[in-house]
């Protein structure tokens, strides 16, 4: 049975091993590119572990497989909202529930620090947006060529989950 725990700067070695897996299988699934984040330090990995972060993981057999984290916006008009990230899951651990807990563990951890949580997703990945939606969110809206992957670009549908 697959542990979730949050992650912290000293394991930023698992993390971005997990991180760049995800970016190298499916890069129009993320913001966040293979050959620039490969290129980080470690003090960047571990930059992005810490403040206003949480990332967490799965850890299955002592190994990662799966990750979901959020963070607040940071702009104090905009601090009520955070955004959903860098959810993923290894594909021999997919359609297993896990990408159900690590949603159900984001939005625990969300809930006691913003009102309503933010993600986005492509449109044409129907298994994400299924899972979205189990969980409370509502499409709001479609950005057009929100990414550009390999000269190919990629819609996303806006997507929100109101706590309050």
């Amino acid at each position: 049975m697959p542990v979730i725990e949050q992650l912290t700067p000293a394991q930023w070695r698992e993390w971005k091993a997990l991180r760049l897996d995800a970016l190298q299988r499916h890069p129009a699934a993320f913001g966040g590119d293979w050959e620039t984040e490969s290129r980080q330090t470690p003090e960047e990995w571990q930059a992005g572990m810490t403040g206003r972060s949480h990332i967490f993981a799965a850890r299955l057999d002592g190994v990662l497989v799966g990750s979901a984290c959020f963070a607040p916006f940071a702009a104090v008009k905009e601090s009520h909202r955070g955004i959903l990230f860098g959810v993923y899951v290894q594909p021999g651990h997919r359609a297993s529930g896990l990408a159900d807990r690590l949603i159900e563990t984001v939005i625990a951890a969300a809930r006691p620090h913003v009102v309503q949580l933010h993600c986005a997703v492509a449109v044409d990945n129907p298994p994400a947006l299924r899972l979205y939606q189990r969980h409370g969110f509502e499409i709001y809206g479609t950005e057009p060529r929100s990414l550009l992957v390999d000269g190919v670009y990629h819609d996303e549908y806006l997507m929100v989950c109101r706590f309050r």
